[in-house]
């Protein structure tokens, strides 16, 4: 039975029995067993802090329910719980899946924010893949038989790091237009070069030389001493820059006397 599957047989003992269930909020005043989920990460990390934290008061609920049942099946069980969670290698491994489970949730849970930005995701998991590097050399010296099981957690995080890592190269100068006021005009174009190359699929292209304009417009326009310019001022005025052939074209005694009569409209409705 592998760490887990104890970790799943611990919430099924109490969860399948409103009298043991009983039990276990009696001994248990801080965090309630979960059900571990086999895709979600924040279930794997709530289901062993529960236990984490409370290993004690855990094994006295299920002393209570073996001195108190006349099930057989359930006086095996609590036994055979018993004696796993007291073993040395349970204890460890609950101390480190804690440890690394604790570190990926915050991570998890910053990536699902639809505030956070590609620029961000790379750093979290950047900082994710450090730390589980570091804790798998220097963080099991009590327990070598272990590092294994951390391997697969670098594995996967080094994979999506890579992938995550590969697009912000590409597209990451796109998350911080205040910056690109102050990047060389060099730069800007080396990194716009570099998208049309990722959006090109032979002759076809889904990005041309406009874009390179569209940074060279920016610069010129939120400059340092623009710095608190809004983002829907700064996009009105990029299009106008951007279309100037157009822009050109309009008749400004039609715009101005358009704006200002629907200023009078509400003057006179006040």
């Amino acid at each position: 039975m592998h760490f887990f599957g104890t970790i799943e047989r611990i919430f099924t003992i109490f969860s399948a029995s409103t009298a043991r269930w009983g039990i276990f909020q009696k001994h248990c005043h801080q965090w309630t067993v979960k059900k571990c989920s086999e895709t979600r990460w924040e279930s794997h990390h709530s289901s062993v802090k529960a236990i984490r934290f409370q290993v004690k008061e855990i094994i006295d609920a299920l002393d209570e329910i073996n001195k108190t049942t006349n099930d057989s099946m359930i006086l095996s069980e609590t036994n055979s719980l018993t004696a796993e969670m007291c073993t040395y290698n349970f204890l460890i491994s609950l101390c480190i899946w804690y440890s690394v489970l604790n570190e990926v949730n915050i991570v998890s849970k910053s990536l699902q924010n639809p505030q956070t930005n590609l620029n961000t995701s790379t750093k979290l998991l950047k900082a994710l893949k450090i730390f589980l590097t570091e804790y798998r050399n220097n963080g099991f010296n009590a327990a070598k038989r272990e590092a294994f099981k951390v391997d697969g957690a670098i594995s996967a995080i080094t994979k999506r790091f890579d992938q995550i890592n590969t697009f912000n190269d590409v597209f990451g100068f796109l998350y911080d237009v205040e910056k690109l006021c102050y990047v060389p005009d060099l730069e800007i174009l080396n990194c716009c070069k570099d998208l049309e190359i990722r959006l090109s699929d032979n002759d076809k292209k889904d990005l041309n030389a406009g874009a390179e304009r569209t940074f060279s417009k920016l610069k010129l326009i939120k400059t340092y001493l623009r710095s608190t310019m809004s983002q829907q001022r700064l996009t009105g005025l990029a299009t106008i820059s951007i279309e100037k052939e157009l822009s050109e074209q309009l008749n400004y005694e039609d715009i101005i006397n358009d704006f200002a009569s629907k200023k009078a409209r509400k003057i006179k409705e006040l």
